[in-house]
């Protein structure tokens, strides 16, 4: 019996494409790269052969653990534009992805140990999500301590201050999405 047919996401195929071209550059092994995103070695190999879309939380991890930008692994594809776009605050510069057909626009932030960024934001509603690493949160009347896997949902305020946390040992990784 052969497998039915399945239809295929030309988005997945590319995304994933590009995250085995990274994962091979570094010369790492799917086991090295599932262990440090927190996926199962199973889950990554269906990502990268594009038979599986991941969420964004994985995404994320795995653009940390292959030191790979979000903008580098998220392609423009026929109707599906993902483009850099500009959110209140940011340097044209910074990795910004949105979609024309979505009402949210994410962010990516890396920032070093000690290093801060004060984000203004155009949306009451936004989520910021800790990837890795450990941060203060500043601007709506208390200062907020996260870690890798904490998430923090905005609805007041128009800038926030990301710090890293001296305590975390490290860099900081996290995702900011907003609504448009």
């Amino acid at each position: 019996m052969s497998e039915p047919d399945r239809q295929v996401d030309p988005l997945s195929v590319e995304v994933g494409r590009r995250l085995r071209d990274r994962r091979h550059g570094l010369e790492a092994t799917l086991e090295a790269i599932a262990a440090i995103a927190d996926v199962s070695i199973s889950h990554l190999a269906e990502i990268e052969l594009g038979r599986s879309s991941c969420s964004l939380p994985v995404l994320a991890r795995l653009s940390s653990a292959l030191d790979l930008p979000m903008g580098e692994i998220l392609p423009t594809l026929g109707e599906s534009p993902v483009r850099v776009a500009a959110l209140g605050g940011v340097a044209a510069t910074d990795p910004v992805l949105s979609h024309e057909r979505l009402d949210l626009c994410v962010q990516e932030l890396q920032l070093r140990p000690a290093e801060a960024k004060t984000v203004e934001l155009e949306s009451d509603d936004a989520t910021l999500h800790v990837v890795s690493g450990g941060c203060s949160v500043d601007g709506f009347g208390a200062t907020i301590q996260l870690g890798a896997g904490d998430s923090l949902s905005v609805r007041l305020g128009k800038a926030m201050s990301v710090s890293v946390d001296p305590a975390a040992r490290g860099h900081l990784s996290a995702v900011l999405i907003t609504h448009s």
